[in-house]
């Protein structure tokens, strides 16, 4: 995963160098699902497929219910949910938008 981080650093003059490898974008995406289980610091999302994505929480993730921002932890298992997230080089999938569908 770090070659990615090394390879989107290098192509990206917005990216500092001394960005560690951990923090860097290497790819962004989105899932439609339900929210299989919630843990602190963690969602997981199920896809109609069965994939399930570990989504983790930081300080840019944000809820949102009819544009409207709503607290993360009004986020609860089983509710449907369009999660966009950032690949980052340390391999962990960072949750950005958790849009709630109901």
């Amino acid at each position: 995963m770090s070659e990615a981080a090394e390879a989107a650093r290098a192509g990206n003059t917005s990216i500092s160098a001394s960005e560690p490898v951990e923090a860097v974008t290497i790819a962004t995406g989105t899932v439609d699902g339900r929210v299989k289980r919630v843990r602190p610091g963690t969602l997981e999302v199920s896809d109609d497929e069965g994939n399930v994505y570990e989504l983790r929480i930081d300080g840019r993730s944000r809820g949102l219910r009819r544009g409207r921002t709503v607290p993360l932890q009004d986020i609860s298992e089983g509710t449907p949910v369009r999660a966009s997230f950032d690949l980052v080089g340390g391999g962990e999938s960072l949750a950005r938008d958790i849009v709630l569908r109901r």
